[in-house]
């Protein structure tokens, strides 16, 4: 009996290998929703379904071989940017005013407006596949009067850029763009200013920053940064530490005024002239 059992469980093993990281992570998903009592719906292309957040239903769309999955996870059932809400709310600020730099399908964004639904946002996304799943998520739970949706790039400077799928692990959430100084690339950089001035924001309260290693060229030098920097209270960055560019970001942000913090893979900057309070704990 024994034997029997030790060979059921090496046929069980060698059937598990054989199925590919994104089935088994997407059965996970779909037993959870099952235990959860969410519905879903299977479609052609990915499932659709309505989710929880902040007690508002939101409604999802996650395409089939795709890193939909994976982003939902992270951001909507692990809540990334959980310490950012806390922030906010621990300092009875309302922010109203977002940036969603590398948008990628929008669920950074859909969090956030959980707990601020009148807030507006700004998202940018280069990857043409990303915005449009992008557009659908948004679209599908809220009129566009409250979001602004580029499918462009955050760059140092105005810019032609080309689409690079070798950087990371290739898939949809790690699309790169660069500069190959011939001005022939389609995606459109722009700068920090030009996005605030595509709806007229003054300041921004919140600034997230998951460019996939453009924040190289973003943070290239501080009289680049210097003319948007003091319009922002809050920044969440990550950091790529491949581009080995960690510390000459932080430092540059803290010589700027702001107060550095850690959380899971994201850096949290804090300009101190807007957020004062925090200082006091």
């Amino acid at each position: 009996m024994e034997k029997w059992s030790l060979l059921l469980e090496s046929v069980e093993y060698r059937i598990s290998k054989r199925i590919s990281p994104e089935i088994r992570i997407k059965r996970q998903l779909l037993n959870r929703f099952l235990g959860e009592g969410v519905p879903v719906k299977i479609k052609k292309n990915g499932i659709e379904f309505e989710y929880r957040v902040n007690d508002k239903n939101l409604k999802f769309y996650l395409r089939n071989n795709s890193s939909d999955i994976n982003v939902f996870t992270q951001i909507v059932l692990e809540q990334e940017y959980k310490p950012i809400i806390d922030m906010f709310k621990r300092l009875n600020l309302s922010p109203d005013r977002f940036i969603d730099a590398g948008a990628n399908v929008g669920f950074s964004s859909l969090y956030l407006l959980a707990h601020w639904p009148e807030a507006r946002f700004i998202c940018l996304e280069p990857h043409p596949g990303n915005f449009e799943a992008l557009t659908c998520n948004i679209t599908q739970n809220i009129s566009t009067d409250n979001f602004l949706l580029l499918q462009k790039a955050l760059w140092s400077k105005p810019a032609q850029l080309s689409g690079d799928n070798n950087f990371r692990d290739g898939r949809d959430w790690s699309f790169n763009v660069k500069e190959d100084g011939k001005s022939n690339g389609n995606i459109e950089g722009i700068t920090i200013d030009m996005v605030m001035n595509q709806d007229s924001f003054n300041e921004v309260d919140f600034l997230k920053i998951d460019i996939e290693g453009a924040e190289v060229q973003l943070f290239e030098s501080r009289k680049n940064v210097e003319s948007w920097i003091d319009k922002i209270k809050v920044i969440s960055i990550e950091i790529h530490d491949e581009t080995n560019v960690r510390f000459k970001i932080e430092n540059m942000l803290q010589n700027m005024g702001f107060r550095i913090y850690h959380s899971g893979e994201i850096t949290i900057a804090i300009n101190k002239r807007f957020i004062h309070l925090l200082l006091s704990d």
